[in-house]
């Protein structure tokens, strides 16, 4: 069987260019998996792993954030559902159940197919774009992509834009309410996952979040919600870089303002 340690980095490495991985790995000390293919990754993970469309489309840079549009074909001759959002817009997913709601946050993000769902940024359909500018464009904030053992630094980096400073990975840390002194060296203390906090764990994957500077934010994170000082944190640093935010755990944040909720059905 894997050590928990090896599975719980071999979980971010699909999302990671070469150089990143090389970070990983003096990281944390791991000198193998990311000579592994990512088909390879996925099998261990059991998590699928989708191709590239033939002739993939170029998704347009942007520096104002973008559309989203969503579009629920729906069965049993019910009218397709179509949800939108504006750049910068928070956004509550309610309706079905939690474990509907994380499937649908996956088939966004592109870690599952699912034909019942057309996808739009920009009104360009994300199925037509590369898995690579895909990640870039979308980002999940989830326990399921945990922590490694490295500096905690390391952690809120990991998978960021090679153009990110330590001092913007460090102010994105504090605004969260994590302490950081300063940038990482071979002496700063590494973290070692199991025993990190709730709580701690909740601001760490939630900085690297962040620091992805993503279009979209998905927020399947039930610790996140919890924390409403932090889940506010996230909100209003999104909101300034024009990322839409949508929120899943709907129970957790009751009394908060959103720009829209969303139903999860096709009535």
């Amino acid at each position: 069987m894997m050590p928990a340690g090896e599975l719980s980095t071999l979980l971010l490495l699909a999302g990671l260019t070469v150089a990143q991985l090389s970070d990983l790995a003096r990281a944390a000390d791991y000198r193998l998996a990311y000579v592994e293919s990512r088909r390879r990754i996925a099998s261990i993970l059991a998590r699928p792993v989708l191709s590239d469309p033939v002739n993939p489309i170029p998704l347009p840079r942007s520096t104002a954030g973008r559309r989203l549009r969503i579009e629920f074909h729906c069965r049993d001759g019910t009218p397709s559902k179509v949800l939108e959002a504006a750049p910068g817009a928070s956004i509550l997913l309610g309706g079905d159940t939690l474990e509907a709601r994380s499937a649908l946050f996956s088939s966004i993000a592109g870690f599952e197919e699912n034909s019942g769902l057309a996808i739009f940024l920009d009104d360009v359909p994300v199925d037509k774009i590369s898995q690579r500018d895909r990640r870039r464009a979308i980002t999940v904030l989830s326990p399921a992509i945990p922590l490694v053992r490295a500096t905690m630094v390391d952690n809120i980096a990991l998978g960021a834009p090679s153009a990110t400073s330590q001092e913007e990975i460090i102010a994105t840390a504090s605004l969260c309410g994590l302490t950081v002194d300063g940038p990482p060296d071979s002496s700063q203390e590494r973290l070692e996952p199991p025993h990190v906090s709730a709580m701690q764990a909740a601001r760490i994957r939630a900085a690297r979040a962040l620091v992805r500077s993503a279009a979209v934010l998905l927020i399947d994170d039930i610790d996140v919600c919890k924390d409403r000082d932090l889940l506010a944190a996230v909100l209003a640093r999104a909101r300034a870089a024009q990322t839409t935010v949508i929120v899943s755990c709907e129970a957790a944040t009751a009394g908060m303002e959103f720009d829209d909720t969303w139903l999860l059905d096709c009535a």
